[in-house]
Parts: C-alpha cells; sequence; structure tokens
C-alpha cells in the first residue's frame, strides 16, 4: 500500500478512477478477503512470470525458462500478464487468441470455459500485476547497471499493459 501511494501521487492520472479504487477497496485495502476469494476458484501450475522475454525459441519449438515464480493459482494469471505484457500489437486479434486458447485448455483436460468465464479469470489473474507493477516501475534498477534503462523500459511497458488490459477487460466493472 505504500508504494501503491507514493506512485499515485507522482502519477497520480495514471489509472482511471474506477479502476484506481477497485484496485485500492478489493485488493490492497482488504487483501486478506482477496486471497480468500482467490482461494476459490480453480487451480493449476503457472509460471508465475509469463511474459515474452521467458519463452525461447529453438528448431522452431517454445522453451519456457525463468521458473523460479513458478506456483498453483488460477490460469488467468499467466495468460493475463503474457497477453498484458507482450501482446500489445495483438490486441486487435485478441478474442480469436483466446477463442483458440480456451480450446486448446479444453483438448488438454482443462476446464471447458465459456468466454465470459474465462474473461472473468483474466481479470482475477491480472488484479496482482496491476497493483503490483507501480512497484518495479519507482524501484530502483540502477543494481542492474548498464542494462538499468532496457529494465525501466520494460517494467513501464508492463505496467501500460497492466493497466490498458484492466481497462480493456473492464476490471472495474466485473470486480466491482
Amino acid at each position: 500500500p505504500d508504494g501503491w501511494q507514493r506512485f499515485s501521487e507522482q502519477e497520480p492520472d495514471f489509472f482511471p478512477p474506477d479502476l484506481r479504487e477497485v484496485i485500492e477497496r478489493r485488493y490492497l485495502g482488504d487483501v486478506q478477503n482477496w486471497a480468500i476469494a482467490m482461494d476459490q476458484r480453480e487451480f493449476t501450475f503457472c509460471h508465475g512470470d509469463y511474459e515474452v522475454d521467458n519463452v525461447l525459441y529453438r528448431d522452431g519449438r517454445p522453451w519456457i525458462v525463468d521458473w523460479q515464480m513458478c506456483l498453483r493459482t488460477c490460469p488467468g494469471v499467466d495468460l493475463a500478464f503474457f497477453l498484458a505484457s507482450s501482446c500489445h500489437n495483438l490486441v486487435d486479434h485478441e478474442r480469436e487468441l483466446l477463442d483458440t486458447y480456451r480450446d486448446a485448455f479444453t483438448a488438454a483436460g482443462g476446464p471447458a470455459w465459456s468466454h465470459d468465464r474465462l474473461m472473468e479469470d483474466l481479470v482475477w489473474g491480472l488484479m496482482f500485476w496491476v497493483a503490483g507493477q507501480p512497484l518495479l516501475v519507482m524501484s530502483d534498477t540502477s543494481v542492474y547497471g548498464e542494462h538499468g534503462a532496457r529494465i525501466d523500459r520494460r517494467f513501464r511497458t508492463f505496467l501500460e499493459g497492466t493497466r490498458d488490459a484492466a481497462v480493456r477487460w473492464d476490471m472495474a466493472g466485473v470486480l466491482g
């Protein structure tokens, strides 16, 4: 909450008022009940930091790396962060991508979600990221040396992407 407050003071207009309010009330202001509600959702094994820099390709096949944040949580966590952080150029094709994901997830033994149910899971999965990204943007990246500027750009891209996805997926309305 302190980091969120500092970010809000530095960039008071970054989040739309309705989104800011739902993040502060439903997550930051009541994280215990948020965790209880999250625990009631369907769970699966997730990467925990699934974004494009953690996908390498060899012989045309993807290799997922950087597994130190893996956890058991709702499937929307990985999918939401990947779409919000790494797919800005695919927003116009988001519905098609999500339909393909739902079909593949079901075929692999996952639940047969409706589009609306998947969107709800994305919103729930995105909350951690959209509320937490301001802290990363405000962090001291000088410890990365010459790579600090790149890290700053990545964190800003993640922040803007999670905010934009939260607005696009109507987080304020879904969780209001």
